[in-house]
């Protein structure tokens, strides 16, 4: 974690029917390469069988989350 302060990681376990299964998250800034380049990396890893419920789901997370994100331009570049 060069510039980080804390941690962006969390993972949770919990049953799928009669199957324990664990689910979790990472996302790391890149910072800003220059005006209007931010990047963003986020990653999801699962042991659960569940491939098209996931997809719906993080289809609709994104939507209200990521893809609403904008970057102020700082300095009128």
């Amino acid at each position: 974690m060069p510039t980080d302060t804390v941690n962006k990681i969390v993972s949770i376990q919990t049953s799928v029917g009669k199957k324990l299964v664990t689910i979790t998250g990472i996302a790391k800034g890149a910072g800003m390469i220059r005006p209007n380049m931010a990047t963003m990396l986020a990653f999801i890893a699962t042991d659960a069988d569940v491939p098209d419920i996931l997809q719906s789901c993080l289809n609709q997370a994104v939507e209200q989350s990521l893809n609403r994100i904008t970057t102020d331009e700082i300095g009128g570049i």
